[in-house]
């Protein structure tokens, strides 16, 4: 699939300070207004998730995956795979409407 990814090069202990983010990078409030409500849902459950111990939202957030994987990242080979004619034409359309989705 594609997306970013990061590997250690060495063993790592707890503890360790994996990923240094630049205060100026951080999101400004004038820039927060200017979130869609699907990037602002976002940002909610990463802070939730933050906050796991505290949170109101343990118990449902502890149900949600660790991982996932959508249409958009399926090879060829996968969306074959699903059988039909109707069913593959819906799943590539489906994909390129996602990719679409993605590059705006």
């Amino acid at each position: 699939g594609k997306g970013h990814a990061m590997m250690a090069s060495r063993n790592l202990v707890k503890g360790d300070i994996l990923l240094k983010v630049p205060k100026k990078l951080f999101f400004q409030e004038a820039e927060i207004d200017n979130l869609t409500q699907k990037e602002r849902l976002i940002m909610s459950l990463l802070h939730e998730r933050k906050n796991m111990e505290t949170t109101l939202f343990k118990e449902w957030l502890a149900l949600l995956p660790e991982r996932y994987s959508t249409i958009s990242s399926w090879s060829d080979e996968d969306i074959e795979s699903l059988g039909t004619q109707l069913r593959i034409r819906q799943a590539k359309q489906l994909k390129k409407d996602l990719q679409r989705g993605y590059e705006q």
